[in-house]
């Protein structure tokens, strides 16, 4: 499984969870809509040696 990626604080970040990945109506893939936008920058921003983030029951995380 791919894990998608964002552009944050000059660096690309995987999301692990908390994402939804929307399609249009001919099947194609839309850029992630992310869970808690706030709270991911709040999190990377305390956490500047992580790559990658996870959203489990409201709570975000670094996970790698």
């Amino acid at each position: 499984m791919a894990y998608p990626t964002i552009k944050l604080r000059d660096r690309q970040i995987i999301l692990v969870s908390g994402f939804s990945r929307p399609t249009d109506t001919a099947g194609r893939r839309r850029p992630p809509v992310i869970t808690d936008e706030t709270m991911l920058k709040a999190v990377a921003t305390a956490n500047g040696e992580a790559v990658a983030f996870g959203y489990v029951k409201g709570k975000r995380f670094p996970a790698a």
